[in-house]
């Protein structure tokens, strides 16, 4: 696939969605089998919105772990949608940032990034930023002029839900559609990282309040997409489970205890986790495997050997993984990374790993032993397997067997004991949090950890993957098998004592 002039590879292969500029969102396709239906559907009820058509599904719920592609396709979307539709106007909200769910300010906000991209004649962009400058020229005044007179006209009205809702009805009685984006709505019940002022609390409650009607297209005419990372039952479901895993003297999150102050009910009980709601929505599943992560280097134009491919979907199925493994060779050997070996990803992750194990070597388990002693292996073992590009250990993969009886020195006469000591070798570093059964079989190294490696904050179902975050992993898995050596030791100590008596 080709580019346009001046537009890199490697910035069609930006790692997080966010980061795409308008003028290359144009050029990256989103036919892959785990994103094409979610952007079908959303492109099909502006369409017929568009057109002057009702839909039944006002409100669609796009799921997916971190890094599976849901901004993306949020973005992509609303990117077609403002070009193509002369009466879409997509409205962007990232309710990852603090009080953005204060839509009405949060509109106001929206309302001056776009003027900004618009009179810099495309210069300044932003991740909420998508289409055509010209695309905008129009609609940004019809918006803006908009804004004003509601904020006008309700200047004494309080609530941010009420004054955004009255906004959409006028871009209706003007002949406009809203596509209405709240991005990471999981940053409201899972985490609460999406509140900070008081109004931000009372906004959630009364966008649940008013869930019902706004997903029905009772308020207002629009297409509204919720990206999440589990469904809105699921993440009530969690904040619930939390709950009852307290204990009775240690308080609830403050963001829970106060949601649940203005609302006079449980969490799990707001209106927006109610069957009326969920019921309306249609809802798309991002999941990725590795004939979709295969199908997506071909969509875009990369080459990766399918054994790293695999490798990939066994540890970390998600486009962000793929495209971080290229686009970081890409960088570093210039704009097309060639032929990908898998030895070649030590080069990736080697200045990562060599941060780890510093970092491990002065750590302190209790703040007495060392976590990694004199006379221990496993750090070594893990640093060959890695250096040798072997990232998953299948022991029925008797090449493989070979590879890794080469990498760490061992016989490999008799294939039965090599297979014997390579599964005892994995159990062992899985014990200590290195790698990880991914099927029977078959070890890979931990997903926290290859996260780490390439760079890639968080898990996709939102874990950290921090340098911290790992050491405290490792730590415990440490902890877990001395505790169980020790174990072990005494109940052996005083079997012997037993059988002297």
């Amino acid at each position: 696939m080709s580019t346009e002039p001046g537009v890199k590879l490697y910035e069609m292969l930006s790692v997080k969605a966010e980061d795409i500029k308008p003028n290359v969102l144009d050029m990256v396709p989103v036919d892959m089998y785990p994103t094409r239906d979610a952007y079908a559907s959303i492109m099909e009820g502006v369409e017929k919105l568009s057109k002057g058509y009702t839909i039944s599904w006002p409100w669609i719920s796009i799921i997916g772990y971190y890094g599976s592609g849901k901004t993306f396709v949020l973005r992509k979307a609303a990117h077609d949608a403002v070009n193509k539709y002369e009466n879409i106007i997509p409205i962007y909200f990232y309710l990852g940032e603090k009080n953005a769910i204060n839509l009405f300010t949060s509109l106001g906000k929206y309302i001056e990034e776009i003027r900004r991209y618009v009179e810099s004649s495309g210069n300044y962009v932003s991740p909420k930023i998508v289409g055509h400058v010209e695309a905008w020229r129009k609609k940004i005044e019809v918006l803006s002029s908009t804004y004003s007179e509601v904020q006008k006209a309700m200047s004494g009205e309080k609530s941010e839900i009420l004054k955004f809702a009255e906004a959409m009805k006028q871009l209706n009685s003007k002949g406009y559609i809203p596509l209405i984006i709240l991005d990471e709505f999981e940053r409201l019940i899972r985490t609460g990282e999406g509140f900070e002022d008081e109004q931000s609390y009372t906004s959630f409650v009364e966008f649940s309040k008013y869930s019902l009607e706004m997903s029905r297209g009772h308020l207002f005419r629009s297409v509204t997409v919720l990206g999440l990372t589990k469904s809105i039952n699921e993440l009530l479901e969690e904040v619930e489970k939390r709950k009852e895993q307290k204990e009775e003297k240690e308080p609830l999150p403050p963001y829970v205890r106060k949601i649940e102050d203005k609302f006079g009910r449980p969490f799990s009980a707001l209106d927006i986790g109610s069957e009326s709601v969920t019921s309306a929505m249609k809802t798309y599943k991002l999941q990725w495997d590795f004939f979709a992560l295969e199908q997506l280097c071909k969509s875009i134009g990369i080459t990766l050997p399918l054994d790293i491919i695999r490798m990939i979907g066994n540890t970390l199925p998600t486009p962000r993984a793929v495209l971080q493994i290229y686009s970081r060779l890409s960088k570093e050997r210039g704009e097309k990374a060639g032929f990908v070996e898998q030895k070649m990803i030590y080069e990736i992750i080697r200045p990562r790993w060599e941060s780890l194990r510093a970092r491990l070597l002065t750590e302190k388990l209790d703040n007495r032993r060392p976590l990694i002693m004199g006379q221990a292996r496993w750090d070594e073992q893990f640093e060959k397997l890695l250096s040798n590009g072997i990232f998953v250990i299948n022991f029925r993969d008797a090449g493989l067997l070979s590879k890794v009886a080469e990498a760490l020195g061992l016989p490999t006469g008799d294939e039965r004991a090599l297979r014997t000591k390579v599964r005892n070798l994995a159990n062992n570093l899985s014990n200590y949090g290195l790698l990880e059964r991914v099927e029977k079989n078959t070890y890979a190294v931990s997903k926290q950890l290859f996260a780490y490696f390439l760079d890639i904050e968080r898990l996709p179902g939102g874990e950290l993957a921090t340098l911290k975050a790992v050491v405290d992993s490792l730590k415990d898995h440490i902890k877990a098998v001395r505790e169980g050596r020790k174990k072990y030791k005494a109940k052996k100590e005083e079997s012997k004592k037993e059988l002297g008596e």
